[in-house]
């Protein structure tokens, strides 16, 4: 799985230190999605995972219409990267990240699938977690965690990369 990680991943990384890609403006004056943020007060017995500690986040917006050529997606120091080919028709697409203590994010429109993945970079700066890689976790709109997703933490970046197949709300998790 690492390596299937990595193949999404790193040309992604490439293409990011190569000035390939237009990062999309942020947007602090656009309509707020329904967006809540992950519990913090999570037992690792009860979900595939638990959020991890952040220092305070601001809330923060950021929208883009992508389409079928792939484009990017800054909201805050958050970053979705959609390759050419992962979306059939333009779409305006917002990401919403709450104020609390977690590194989170909620994308809309809620339940868009991906033809293929797309890139996910939260900002881990702040984060308290082992040494270990820490993951992603989807969680739905009552903060309940549903899936773990393998992640992989760059250190000098200070932030995790996953790859992601639909949207509703992503936060970092042990």
């Amino acid at each position: 799985m690492f390596r299937s990680i990595r193949r999404l991943i790193l040309p992604c990384v490439a293409a990011l230190a190569a000035g390939a890609v237009t990062l999309a403006c942020n947007a602090e004056s656009a309509t707020n999605p329904a967006a809540s943020a992950p519990r913090l007060d999570r037992d690792e017995g009860d979900s595939p995972g638990q959020i991890v500690a952040c220092t305070k986040r601001e809330h923060q917006i950021g929208s883009a219409v992508i389409g079928p050529r792939g484009g990017t997606l800054l909201v805050g120091s958050n970053m979705l990267i959609v390759p050419p080919g992962a979306l059939t028709r333009h779409t305006l697409i917002t990401g919403v990240v709450p104020e609390g203590n977690a590194a989170a994010i909620h994308f809309e429109p809620s339940g868009l699938q991906f033809r293929k993945p797309v890139a996910l970079f939260l900002n881990a700066s702040g984060c308290e977690f082992p040494e270990d890689m820490p993951d992603v976790v989807y969680f739905d709109d009552d903060g309940t965690i549903l899936e773990r997703i393998e992640a992989v933490y760059i250190k000098s970046w200070k932030g995790v990369f996953a790859p992601i197949t639909h949207f509703s709300g992503y936060a970092i998790a042990v």
